[in-house]
């Protein structure tokens, strides 16, 4: 008989938990999008989560024309098309260099299966501190071969933009420093302003030597 009664108080509590659950909604199933891949569906607008250095109007402007800018968010499009869409923007966005990792899904929008809000979950880089290096022992004209070293800061105004310095030695010692600012009119937009002072001595091969500012 306490076996019974155990058994009982157990399942009753199990129910009353799931009770709670699907009462409170969790966030989970109401939010899916039910939809085929040939159902035509529109995109009701874009929510980001994580954004920490970056702006959100930098942020929303660029996946907007990763999809192919406002009005073509407002055209129902196949579900395939728009996962495709998707796609491509989680490619574009993880080109910037500022995120570690970027998850991208279609939710359901006020119109159920007929329209989407897409759900943007990103992971910024923890620094805005980057470094690279290269040395090749057997190019250019120096003893060594070609060194060269870059340092920068990049998304620290919020707009994807990078601030570099490069040092090239190759026999002498050339550097530029340079501000990058990728899809600041859109995804396929760059802006680039460099200045640099380039030295080659080509003394080993015909006595030659250059000097260059830009």
């Amino acid at each position: 008989v306490c076996l019974c009664l155990c058994v009982v108080c157990v399942f009753l509590c199990a129910c009353v938990c799931v009770c709670t659950m699907v009462s409170q909604g969790g966030g989970g199933p109401e939010e899916k999008l039910h939809a085929n891949w040939e159902t035509p569906v529109s995109v009701e607008g874009v929510r980001v989560h994580g954004l920490q250095r970056t702006s959100p109007v930098f942020f929303r402007r660029f996946v907007s024309s990763c999809l192919g800018g406002p009005g073509a968010l407002r055209a129902p499009l196949p579900l395939g098309s728009l996962v495709a869409r998707m796609s491509a923007t989680h490619e574009e966005l993880m080109a910037l260099e500022i995120f570690s990792d970027v998850k991208i899904g279609p939710i359901a929008g006020r119109s159920g299966g007929q329209s989407a809000v897409l759900d943007i979950l990103v992971k910024e880089k923890k620094s805005p501190f980057f470094l690279s290096g290269n040395w090749d022992f057997f190019g250019g004209s120096g003893t060594l071969g070609d060194q060269q070293v870059t340092v920068g800061l990049r998304n620290i105004l919020g707009h994807a933009e990078r601030l570099e310095c490069s040092l090239d030695h190759s026999g002498e010692l050339s550097y530029k420093v340079g501000v990058s600012m990728p899809g600041w009119a859109g995804v396929d937009s760059m802006a680039k302003l460099h200045a640099y002072r380039e030295r080659h001595d080509y003394d080993g091969v015909s006595g030659y030597k250059e000097r260059t500012l830009g």
